[in-house]
């Protein structure tokens, strides 16, 4: 398999997607291209990013956007932003960038308040009873949110995670720590692509099956 898209062809159409974060728009679109007849729930807590996905994905209508972030809790959270007009604001997170990081990458580093929701209490508050994919690029926070949403996990098939080989943010998990944990919930890794290096150097994507769906 090149691309997690070759294994999103054997996909329903009727699909149901939770994306975080939606960033630039690129795989949101893709994804409401292949789900033409399901549902894609797209996060993204930065406003300006958000406010841009709005305008750019209005004409989907298999579409629902949140100007939220994806968390362990439901409460306010803090949220780090990549402000410099030559960075990343796609390179935000819920977490602390780390000193190496900040040194080699992001020059300037906002932390604003965003609102937080939980899986569990997002899945209950808009009536979603199962997902097909749940989709986590939230730079170094996915532990986090997979670790708080046990009773969500037994409701989702797949989960299509970025993992982290080095620690870029600031108490952020690894690969095994991730992988652990959804052996630990039931779910067995199927599918791995490498970002950047090597596997094992820098970064990577893994698709988790949920055994017990």
């Amino acid at each position: 398999m090149t691309d997690i898209y070759d294994v999103l062809k054997t996909f329903d159409t009727n699909s149901v997607v939770i994306e975080c974060g939606g960033h630039l728009g690129t795989d949101t679109t893709k994804l409401c291209s292949f789900f033409s007849d399901g549902a894609i729930h797209c996060f993204e807590a930065n406003t300006d990013l958000y406010k841009n996905l709005e305008g750019l994905l209005s004409k989907h209508t298999n579409l629902k956007l949140y100007n939220l972030a994806l968390s362990d809790e439901n409460k306010e959270c803090d949220f780090f932003i990549d402000c410099n007009k030559d960075g990343d604001a796609g390179a935000s997170s819920l977490l602390e960038a780390s000193n190496s990081f900040l040194r080699m990458y992001i020059k300037d580093e906002k932390k604003i308040t965003v609102s937080g929701i939980t899986l569990n209490s997002f899945m209950t508050q808009n009536n979603i009873p199962t997902v097909d994919l749940l989709w986590l690029d939230v730079e170094g926070f996915e532990y986090y949110i997979l670790n708080s949403s046990a009773n969500a996990l037994k409701k989702i098939k797949y989960v299509y995670t970025e993992v982290n080989f080095q620690e870029f943010r600031k108490t952020g998990k690894l690969y095994n720590d991730v992988k652990q944990l959804m052996i630990g919930n039931g779910f067995e890794e199927t599918h791995s692509w490498t970002q950047g290096d090597l596997w094992g150097k820098w970064q990577g994507n893994i698709l988790f099956k949920n055994t017990n769906i």
